[in-house]
Formats: C-alpha cells, structure tokens, sequence
C-alpha cells in the first residue's frame, strides 16, 4: 500500500541518522483518512527520533498540524516563519492571510486609527480590526476575517456588525459554510453543524464579529 511505501522510505532514510530529514510532498499521492493517518504517524517518528524533519507542502492544514513552525513563501521569498498558532491567528501579511485558511476580503479606506486598530470604510460598510501593519488615516487598506469568526450577533452589542440574506448553506459533516448577500458585497461564515434546527437556517439575520477578529492591512503590502 501507498502508506507501507512511506513507512519503509523514511525507515531507510532514517537508518544512516541524518542530522535533518527532507520530505517533499511525501503523502500527496495517499487517500485523506490514509494521509491523515500518516501525518501523525510521521510526527510520532520526529519526535521520538529527535531528527529535523523540513517537510514541504501545499496543503495548509497538513502544515498546520505537522509542524512546530511554518516557513510560508510566496515567490521565493519568505513572507512568515512562526508557529503555527501565531501563523494561523497573527498573520503578517495579506499573502500570508489569505494562503493559510480561508479570507472575508474587502479594501477600503482608513477613516480612524487608535491604540493598534484601525477603522476602514468598505463596500459592505465600516470594519473595525487590528492593525497587522502601521496604517494611517487616509490611507487605502485591506480588512480580512476568517470566515469561522464570523458569527450571528443578534442583539448582542458587537464592533462590526451586517444585516445580510443567506444566499446559500453547504454542509461538511461537522461544520457549515453559510454564504451572505448584503449591500456592497457578500460575506462566508463558517459554524459547527448544530443540525436542521439551527438558527442558521432562516433567512435574514444580523452577521457580524469582534474587531480582535478582524485584520486590517495597508493595500500597498499586498499582492493582490
């Protein structure tokens, strides 16, 4: 099997007790729950061993969970080398944002700026969100958040908040994918699956998230 191939490569590999141990892309070919697996497998082995594993992927969550830091490149350059955590959470820049996991993106411009947060006008409205780079008012700028801090608020008092329509739900198994109209643009929110009696499910609602959740990046730091 694809899995007892990769077995008995790294166990060669590893038998002349390499200082570091390259692998490129090694499970790509393996089915998800054999690759998923193999990944903790590998990572019992590297720990164990005590050898440096440089291990190369497009697959971000696979970076996620096997690594203790993550060199993302863009270009052949490297944007961020940090932990995965810190990675996934406190990314430096917009390529770094939107490569590892999934974006809400709109540009906008900076209408206010205070103790590390910025305030942008977009399409959709105001966003409120951390400074991930100095910003000045004025200035145009790039505010991002992850579709899983996207959540219904209700009447809860919140610093960015949407009246929008669900336009459509896709169901993952354990979580759901809601898509959004509102006035200026769209938004995807991303929950557990609560089932068929979730709140989700009507029509209207009020969307919205803390501004701890959101990025906020000057447009000049960006490739897009």
């Amino acid at each position: 099997s694809g899995g007892q191939r990769q077995r008995v490569a790294v166990a060669r590999a590893l038998a002349v007790e390499p200082a570091v141990l390259l692998l490129d892309e090694p499970l790509s070919a393996l089915d998800l729950k054999l690759r998923q697996h193999m990944r903790a497998e590998l990572k019992t082995i590297q720990r164990r061993t005590g050898v440096t594993f440089i291990y190369i992927t497009h697959d971000q969550s696979e970076a996620l969970a096997m690594s203790d830091r993550i060199a993302v490149m863009n270009a052949g350059r490297i944007e961020q080398v940090d932990t995965p955590d810190r990675l996934y959470a406190l990314p430096a820049t917009p390529f770094v944002a939107g490569f590892v996991g999934e974006q809400n993106s709109y540009r906008g411009r900076v209408v206010e700026t205070a103790d590390g947060y910025a305030a942008v006008d977009t399409p959709i409205g105001r966003i409120r969100g951390r400074c991930a780079q100095p910003v000045a008012v004025g200035a145009a700028a790039l505010a991002m958040v992850r579709p899983e801090r996207v959540g219904l608020v209700g009447d809860r008092e919140t610093a960015n908040r949407f009246e929008a329509h669900l336009t459509n739900r896709v169901l993952e198994g354990p979580v759901v994918t809601h898509e959004f109209a509102m006035d200026g643009g769209t938004m995807v929110a991303q929950a557990p699956n609560l089932g068929i009696r979730s709140h989700w499910l009507a029509s209207v609602h009020a969307i919205g998230f803390d501004a701890d959740d959101a990025v906020v990046f000057p447009v000049e730091a960006s490739d897009a």
